[in-house]
C-alpha cells in the first residue's frame, strides 16, 4: 500500500483534531474551584495545549489541501508505529498501578531500546553493548526525573503514586 504525503497529513490532521475535541469534552467536565483567575487553574494548561494542538492540526490539513504533495511515504501504520501506540496505551493503563515514575521509566526505556535496535545502534557485542544499554537507561532515568520535576514542582501537578509500589 502506497501513501502520498498530502493524504497522510490529512489523516494525521483529522485524527489530531478529533483528539483535541475529545480532550476538550473531557476537560470541560472537570470541576475545578478555588482559583478566581482562569490562567491560575490547573486545567488552563490543558486547554492551552489542546488549542495549540488543534491549531497545528488545522494548519496541517490546510497545507495538505493546498499543496497536494504527491511524495510517496511509508504507510501510517507501520510495525513500529503500532508498537508505540500499544506501548502508550499500556503505559497509561499501568500508571495507576505502579505509579508515574516507574511506568514512565519503563515506557521510555522500552521505546529507546526498540528504536535503537531498529536503527541498528545495539548491534555491538560484549562490554560496548552493555555500555550502550547503560547509557540509554541513564537517559531514560534523567528524562523521567526531569518530567516528574517539571510536573510536580513547576506545574504543581499531583502524579499517580501507584497502588502496588
Amino acid at each position: 500500500y502506497v501513501m502520498v504525503k498530502w493524504k497522510r497529513d490529512m489523516i494525521y490532521g483529522i485524527i489530531i483534531i478529533v483528539a483535541a475535541i475529545a480532550g476538550a469534552i473531557e476537560v470541560r467536565g472537570l470541576n475545578i474551584m478555588g482559583n478566581p483567575a482562569w490562567i491560575t487553574r490547573p486545567d488552563a494548561y490543558v486547554w492551552m495545549w489542546l488549542a495549540i494542538m488543534a491549531a497545528f492540526a488545522i494548519a496541517l490539513v490546510v497545507r495538505a489541501l493546498r499543496k497536494k504533495d504527491d511524495e510517496v511515504l511509508e504507510p501510517i501504520w507501520c510495525k513500529d508505529g503500532v508498537i508505540t501506540i500499544a506501548a502508550m496505551f499500556l503505559y497509561l493503563l499501568v500508571m495507576d498501578l505502579i505509579g508515574f515514575t516507574i511506568s514512565t521509566f519503563i515506557f521510555e526505556t522500552g521505546l529507546i531500546l526498540l528504536y535503537s535496535y531498529r536503527m541498528e545502534k545495539l548491534n555491538h557485542k560484549g562490554k560496548k553493548l552493555y555500555t550502550t544499554i547503560a547509557l540509554y537507561l541513564v537517559v531514560a532515568l534523567i528524562a523521567t526525573l526531569a518530567t516528574q520535576y517539571l510536573f510536580t514542582e513547576a506545574l504543581s501537578v499531583r502524579l499517580p503514586k501507584g497502588k502496588i509500589f
